[in-house]
């Protein structure tokens, strides 16, 4: 649901069909494009709809996976839970929902440090969870948290070695990203939902 560009699409390693949903023209002849040059059109059915009406472009049950990326986080509660019970009426009964979330301690943190936009900068509202709020709000509409896979899971030093320290000691950055990334952590930027339907 809402591909976008296919851009994940195209790096997925897999020998089932899909389906993308998304609403934007532009976005879908660039998906397909990227998709054909792939060759992964064979494999994708892209349609053109609206993911607040999934049901009248998929049949219920249809699917054992659905994913989405930087798209739930986006919309307040009600438009959410819609979304929620779109995407669990086209799942099969223990069918998978994958989805990025966003944790609320580090949003809130950069929040804090940044608190003034810059001109013209437009806001975008983004939800965000404690590992519990979350797996709570899942709860409430029919899924169950199967895993949740910690990204960034110590933000602040590592964009201080990204933004602060790459001039100085550049090529060892990603390796010390990498290590730190290792590291146990309750708090992380985001995670990546894997959900149960029930």
């Amino acid at each position: 649901m809402a591909p976008g560009p296919a851009r994940l699409a195209v790096e997925l390693i897999h020998g089932a069909h899909g389906t993308m949903v998304e609403n934007s023209e532009e976005m879908i002849a660039i998906a397909r494009g990227r998709l054909m040059q792939a060759g992964l059109d064979s494999r994708w059915k892209v349609l053109q709809g609206d993911a607040f009406n999934l049901g009248g472009y998929v049949q219920p049950g249809s699917f054992d996976l659905a994913y989405t990326f930087r798209f739930l986080r986006h919309f307040r509660t009600p438009e959410r839970e819609q979304l929620y019970a779109n995407l669990r009426q086209s799942l099969k009964t223990g069918g998978h929902l994958v989805f990025d979330v966003v944790g609320d301690v580090v949003y809130q943190q950069v929040e804090a440090r940044n608190p003034q936009r810059a001109a013209g900068e437009i806001a975008i509202y983004d939800v965000t969870y404690t590992a519990q709020s979350f797996s709570e709000e899942m709860e409430r509409n029919g899924f169950e948290v199967v895993k949740l896979h910690p990204i960034l899971k110590h933000f602040t030093m590592q964009s201080l070695l990204s933004y602060k320290l790459d001039d100085v000691i550049g090529p060892v950055i990603p390796a010390a990203l990498a290590a730190i990334e290792l590291l146990p952590s309750g708090a992380p930027l985001e995670w990546v939902a894997v959900c149960r339907k029930r």
